[in-house]
């Protein structure tokens, strides 16, 4: 792990590289036709990526920040699942791990009021260990906006109003796999013996339509 950071009065930023491998890291999934917690291991597994971010204070009220992450997470062995069939996953990507994700938001405090706006992305990843299936990207956007009140009393202190938009433009997308042990979403076959492996649909987390949260806060005594 190796990487820069600066911090000036306005202007702070950072981005860091990394490399990590994981051996025998344990996973649990659900499996939608038992209803069971099943656990597998993978033998080895690389994992590689530079993230980076940056604020800059634009006026004394007004920020911009911004983040990105590029992650590259492969498989480095073969996986013999010992009674259900040798898959050669070995170079290939690991599953629910995009490999491009970025943040932006926009943050205005003046006086009483408050607001930011947020732009979340995230670009396509596999839904399954063989590489057969794969989700596409999404983009959302956020925005949240607040009124502090004066102090009612020394009793009532910190009254605010807090108003949350999540997913505003109310985007449909797949968010990532559910169903972790999958092993492959369309049937291939066992390099050593030919015969086709054990194959099933995938699972998708839903991402969540626009909501509205609004939120009454205050401190006593």
């Amino acid at each position: 792990d190796v990487g820069w950071r600066y911090y000036g009065t306005r202007l702070s930023a950072s981005v860091d590289a990394y490399g990590s491998n994981l051996q025998d890291k344990q996973l649990s999934g659900y499996d939608e036709a038992s209803s069971a917690t099943v656990y597998l291991s993978v033998p080895e597994l690389h994992q590689r990526g530079v993230n980076a971010e940056a604020s800059f204070k634009i006026y004394d009220d007004l920020a911009i920040y911004g983040s990105y992450a590029y992650t590259v997470s492969t498989f480095a062995a073969d996986l013999d699942t010992i009674g259900d069939g040798f898959y050669p996953v070995d170079g290939k990507s690991f599953l629910d791990t995009p490999k491009n994700t970025a943040y932006l938001r926009l943050d205005y405090d003046h006086g009483p009021l408050w607001a930011s706006v947020d732009v979340k992305y995230r670009s396509a990843f596999w839904a399954d260990w063989m590489n057969t299936e794969s989700a596409g990207g999404f983009t959302t956007l956020d925005f949240n906006a607040g009124w502090r009140f004066p102090d009612f009393g020394s009793w009532f202190t910190k009254p605010q109003i807090k108003l949350n938009v999540f997913n505003l433009t109310n985007k449909h997308a797949l968010t990532y796999d559910s169903t972790t042990t999958l092993l492959a979403a369309k049937g291939p076959l066992d390099p050593h013996t030919g015969e086709a492996l054990y194959a099933g649909g995938a699972y998708y987390d839903l991402l969540e339509p626009r909501t509205f949260m609004l939120t009454l806060k205050v401190s006593l005594f």
